[in-house]
């Protein structure tokens, strides 16, 4: 097989007491909740299509810097095009990807799609649940409703210490397929600063 790099975020004492039930709850299922901030960003490419073209989607994955590599998942929208899921953003030591990588698909996670990806040492499972809008990856669980583009820093000791935000939700559609990672790279600058392609704006 190929490289990887070949191919490819003062409560009320009832809120609080909530909030420890939900804090409790995440951390004896073994995942830890990922809070998200309510940044919403809005991106549209081209334009929708006269003739109601059918809409397309589907997963992909490249790397975007010599530390980073960018997944996501584009889904049909019914009037055409495809819209966001989720982007993951994995970022690790330069080259960290160039290494021999598989991926199978998965039913080990009840209501969620799991792929379990092994780039070389660093293995690590995406497990998606498109009713409820949520993600699991890195041992943390994502609302993507309130944030869908997820950073993850791999740690010294790879997946074991790997850090995970999820602090913006972006809305990108697009009309036409392919090019996803360079449209989304170029219009999300804290993206672009995450992989160190430019300081944060």
């Amino acid at each position: 097989l190929m490289p990887f790099g070949a191919r490819y975020q003062t409560f009320s004492a009832m809120t609080e007491v909530l909030l420890r039930t939900i804090l409790t709850v995440a951390l004896l299922s073994g995942l830890v909740p990922i809070s998200a901030s309510a940044q919403e960003l809005t991106i549209v490419i081209g334009k929708p299509p006269a003739d109601g073209a059918r809409g397309f989607g589907g997963p992909g994955a490249t790397p975007i810097s010599p530390t980073t590599v960018l997944q996501w998942l584009l889904e049909p929208r019914d009037s055409g095009g495809a819209q966001l899921a989720y982007a993951i953003a994995i970022r690790g030591e330069p080259g960290w990807y160039n290494q021999r990588t598989t991926w199978t698909a998965s039913d080990s996670v009840p209501r969620f799609e799991t792929t379990n990806w092994n780039v070389g040492p660093v293995r690590y499972a995406v497990s998606y649940n498109q009713k409820d809008h949520r993600l699991r990856t890195f041992g943390n669980e994502v609302n993507l409703a309130h944030g869908n583009l997820v950073l993850v820093t791999l740690g010294s000791q790879g997946v074991v210490n790997a850090t995970v935000r999820a602090d913006r939700h972006i809305t990108f559609v697009m009309f036409e397929p392919g090019g996803f990672a360079g449209y989304f790279l170029d219009r999300v600058p804290e993206l672009a600063a995450f992989a160190g392609l430019s300081p944060a704006r």
